[in-house]
């Protein structure tokens, strides 16, 4: 099953927090196999996906399949702070980052906004993993008066990897908020690779600084 998860920080300080999880069917446990896969195949990419990415992935070659795998076995997929590193390394890879934008926001005094970070891992036009950090705090003018929720949410279509993490919250002085979520990626056979991604914001929705590190 894919999972997709997250943790929810209420709180200026983030200090009580409970964890969500929601599943969407679909994906082979290969790795609860008695180990008996530890590489991707051909086979678990097309098993793991369904609708219009498994057509898109049938309608690749089979030389752009191979190149496919090849990436997908590389533990740095998914980090974070990888994506200069493994875009260089594989031209078939792009990383989609978006975040949210104040103008999405109606300007008001006071009220409640949501900003938000993602990462979309492509290859050759389908993704195989998302990973989004989210924040939703109140404001009073231009700075932060509390974080209401801070949490990471995923999707992951690669096969035998888990991904897990951990999500946390804090106000600065000047009124400005950051979240954080540090992901951890694994397979077996590979040690875990951890990555953080986040975003400091202030009142307005404007967003300060990012970390994908």
């Amino acid at each position: 099953m894919r999972l997709r998860s997250g943790l929810i920080c209420r709180g200026a300080l983030g200090i009580a927090c409970f964890g969500l999880s929601f599943g969407i069917a679909g994906v082979p446990s290969y790795a609860a196999q008695d180990g008996q896969h530890d590489q991707v195949t051909v086979d678990m990419v097309d098993a793991s996906l369904s609708g219009s990415e498994q057509q898109a992935w049938r309608n690749l070659s089979a030389d752009q399949k191979n190149a496919t795998v090849r990436i997908l076995n590389e533990s740095e997929f998914g980090n974070p702070g990888a994506v200069a590193d493994m875009e260089g390394k594989h031209s078939e890879l792009d990383v989609a980052v978006s975040s949210s934008s104040p103008s999405d926001e109606v300007t008001v005094a006071s009220g409640e906004r949501e900003s938000w970070i993602q990462q979309d891992w492509k290859i050759f036009g389908i993704t195989y993993t998302s990973a989004t950090t989210k924040m939703g705090y109140t404001y009073q003018d231009s700075k932060v008066v509390s974080v209401e929720r801070c949490y990471g949410s995923y999707y992951n279509y690669v096969p035998l990897r888990s991904i897990d993490h951990n999500s946390w919250s804090s106000i600065d002085a000047n009124g400005q908020a950051t979240c954080k979520t540090e992901w951890s990626l694994s397979r077996p056979l590979q040690g875990t690779v951890y990555g953080i991604q986040g975003l400091r914001v202030d009142g307005n929705g404007n967003i300060l600084e990012t970390w994908e590190v």
